[in-house]
């Protein structure tokens, strides 16, 4: 926590905010094998959908564009619809989990359960209430509890060294997915066949969201929703600018905060910018700060291999030993990984270092790994080659498998540079 203003403590209502939450619920479910894929049918749950819905998925529904309650077919037309989330909620907490959504108790158990949210150990309790009709939870946390939830996203599922979702889904699922060019519903109704009835809202609220919305959270695109923020910025936005999770990946920051004033549903995008621009002004880049925030050894833009500009907020970079992450799965990240010798290595596990016999030569890694003799084949820990001798196909046979390691390394981190020169 590096500022808390007003009651950190305090129960905002966060309203359509807590949508993001059962998003986040979803891909637990996918990970854990209880749904096969966002594009599963809700039909197969049990819903008794007419012929027009049958197709409907958890995607269509989490994008608001499942047509429920309207003229329109799932996937055809946008429509912020407040009878859809109602479905979303009860298809992810009674159709998948099993779990009752009117029971508060059920579904904070659900939510603090260690296979999910548990371990960012809520503090305040209280996670949900009911909200009758329609009889499905939202959240009521603090602000200081719903903003680990914006914190998990941004750190892309990863969790005080654990990564508790696969970050695919962030790469995915945490951009706008609705098309630009999808028209707005015609309107109508709502024909709430299932007699589910409504999260809160009618089932059309805005035409703001076709381009800059997507699992329930509000994407800036180009800056084109928020221009005095970065481009990267996602929101939970709950009646429209009253409480909201902001999160700005380059920036390295989550801001979450209630009480704010309602803004018009057509319109609410400027008063935020308004919001977001100071908030924004305030920060100071991780890249241009004088520190070592990732622990490398290397500071800054110009030596962290991580900083591709100066006002890039984060020293981690896509690099396997410059990432933030334990991708080899050895309880030990970049260079903290023997398989690390530099920041600029591309794996953390190279076959010259990861104690196997990969070539099947009865030698292992560049220095034998204390069992065995070195294998010819390495030249050094960052090879991520056994093999001796063979020719690079359309780039010559004298090069080693040991200069194409550093290469590699090296051309990731020029051309990360070269294209944020570019743009």
């Amino acid at each position: 926590l590096v500022y808390s203003w007003g009651s950190p403590s305090q129960r905002p209502g966060w309203a359509s905010s807590s949508k993001a939450l059962f998003s986040t619920l979803l891909f637990f479910a996918i990970q854990e094998g209880l749904v096969g894929s966002v594009d599963d049918r809700i039909a197969d749950l049990g819903w008794p959908l007419t012929q027009a819905d049958e197709t409907m998925t958890f995607r269509d529904l989490a994008n608001m564009v499942s047509g429920y309650s309207l003229p329109e077919g799932p996937g055809t037309h946008w429509a912020y619809n407040d009878y859809a989330v109602t479905l979303f909620k009860r298809s992810v907490l009674e159709g998948v989990f099993g779990v009752n959504a009117a029971d508060p108790g059920a579904v904070t158990d659900l939510i603090d359960d260690p296979a999910l949210l548990g371990p960012l150990r809520f503090e305040d309790g209280g996670l949900v209430q009911i909200r009758n009709p329609p009889g499905t939870p939202e959240v009521n946390m603090t602000a200081r509890d719903y903003a680990r939830v914006g914190l998990l996203w941004l750190n892309r599922g990863h969790w005080d060294g654990t990564q508790l979702l696969d970050p695919d889904f962030f790469d995915q699922y945490a951009q706008p997915l609705v098309p630009a060019e999808l028209l707005r519903t015609a309107g109508g109704g709502p024909d709430d066949y299932l007699n589910i009835d409504t999260d809160g809202g009618p089932n059309d609220q805005t035409g703001l969201g076709p381009g800059i919305f997507g699992f329930m959270w509000w994407f800036n695109p180009g800056r084109s929703t928020w221009p005095d923020a970065p481009a990267d910025t996602f929101q939970a936005n709950g009646r429209w600018n009253h409480a909201t999770v902001t999160v700005i990946p380059s920036l390295g920051l989550v801001a979450a905060w209630g009480g704010g004033v309602d803004s018009d549903a057509e319109l609410f995008a400027g008063p935020m910018n308004a919001i977001l621009e100071p908030l924004v002004n305030s920060v100071t880049p991780r890249c241009s700060d004088g520190l070592d925030n990732d622990g490398d050894g290397l500071v800054d833009f110009g030596e962290d291999p991580g900083c591709s500009d100066p006002l890039d907020a984060l020293e981690t970079s896509a690099l396997a030993c410059d990432d933030g992450l334990d991708n080899d799965g050895d309880g030990l990240c970049d260079q903290a990984d023997p398989g690390c010798a530099s920041p600029l290595y591309p794996r953390e596990d190279p076959d010259c270092d990861d104690g196997l016999d990969n070539d099947g030569d009865g030698r292992i890694d560049w220095d034998g790994a204390g069992v065995a003799l070195p294998d010819p084949g390495c030249f050094g820990g960052a090879d991520n080659s056994e093999t001796a001798g063979k020719a690079s196909c359309g780039l010559g046979s004298g090069l080693e498998a040991a200069g194409w390691s550093l290469l590699l390394g090296l051309a990731l981190v020029l051309r990360r540079r070269f294209r944020s020169t570019e743009s």
